[in-house]
């Protein structure tokens, strides 16, 4: 349960593509009182809900315990959405999951990781690319087990 909340936490917080792809408004329609008219182009903004108080405690912090429930086992969020959400979810969400807890369950399992400076003089903050935020570089030594 920890790896999976360490998984989410990490995309929750990294938030790689924190725009979702345009989409265009098919008929005319009200969302929360305001019109949008038919072919207006909408880009949904995912990061806003993941860096929402009432959504997650710490925010603003790397916090597994996001998901995690009172018996450290995993919980699911109705606010973690990097693979979008409804019928425009990606397809390969189910494929990414699985290949993300091999890819880091495989690491872990066969090295032990260490920053080669302070965990906490490492800069979080993304790069920003366009659409999308990339995070900073910074070495890491992996020493086989």
């Amino acid at each position: 349960p920890y790896t999976d909340a360490v998984i989410h936490e990490v995309q929750r917080f990294a938030d790689v593509i924190p725009m979702n792809l345009p989409h265009r408004v098919i008929r005319d329609m009200h969302f929360r009182g305001f019109p949008i008219p038919k072919g207006t182009d909408v880009i949904t903004l995912l990061n806003t809900v993941h860096y929402d108080s009432e959504q997650f405690k710490t925010p603003r912090e790397f916090n597994p315990e996001h998901f995690l429930d009172a018996n450290q086992s995993f919980k699911k969020s109705p606010a973690f959405m990097p693979f979008s959400a409804g019928r425009r979810l990606c397809l390969g969400e189910p494929l990414a999951r699985m290949e993300l807890f091999i890819y880091l369950t495989s690491i872990l399992q066969n090295f032990t990781l260490q920053p080669l400076v302070e965990p906490e003089d490492i800069d979080l903050t993304p790069l920003s690319s366009g659409l999308g935020n990339m995070p900073r570089p910074f070495q890491l030594c992996g020493q086989v087990r």
